[in-house]
């Protein structure tokens, strides 16, 4: 993430601490248990979540890994974050921005959720080039992102963002999901 994304995240979730209404909004609300209906098994031994916003999703993904990584730019967003899992002592938080870092070692579940629209499309392929290189064999790669557009986009929206996903993991061979405002999908690698 670049300084001054950081700095327009921080100020996002300064003014506001649930800017998309991740916790309020039976939207988003109906999004997540979309996104947690898509995966496969009931637990994971080791999950990352890179752009992990306020901890809502984070929150979720816990109940369902032994141990969890959530990673956002913000200094703000991972403050939220920490407050939302401090009941789950299996989540580890951490100020961090792909795919400038990524985590050692390896998953079985990576969760790409809305973030990959504020990266140029160069970068989207290098958050891919990492996840298939730290993905276990048969690791859950989920992916879902909005399909409007906001203008801090820099790739334009989630219809562009999966089809670099597409390109580069293949057609989904878990599932597919799409609607008028989203599309998750989910890829065993």
């Amino acid at each position: 993430m670049l300084n001054n994304q950081r700095d327009h995240f921080d100020a996002v979730y300064a003014a506001d601490p649930d800017p998309w209404g991740y916790r309020l909004s039976w939207y988003e609300q109906r999004r997540y248990s979309l996104l947690c209906a898509m995966l496969h098994k009931p637990t994971y031994e080791r999950g990352f979540e890179p752009g992990c916003s306020n901890g809502t999703l984070t929150s979720d993904l816990a109940a369902r890994c032994t141990t969890l990584e959530a990673w956002d730019g913000s200094n703000e967003a991972v403050q939220l974050t920490r407050d939302a899992v401090l009941q789950h002592s299996n989540v580890s938080v951490r100020h961090s921005s792909v795919p400038t870092h990524w985590p050692s070692g390896s998953f079985d579940l990576i969760v790409l959720a809305d973030f990959l629209y504020y990266l140029p499309p160069d970068d989207i392929h290098e958050v891919l080039a990492r996840t298939v290189g730290s993905a276990q064999p048969g690791c859950m790669v989920l992916a879902g992102h909005w399909r409007g557009h906001a203008d801090d986009f820099v790739t334009a929206g989630g219809d562009a963002v999966h089809a670099i996903l597409n390109d580069v993991l293949g057609p989904p061979n878990v599932g597919n999901y799409r609607d008028a405002d989203q599309t998750i999908s989910g890829w065993t690698l």
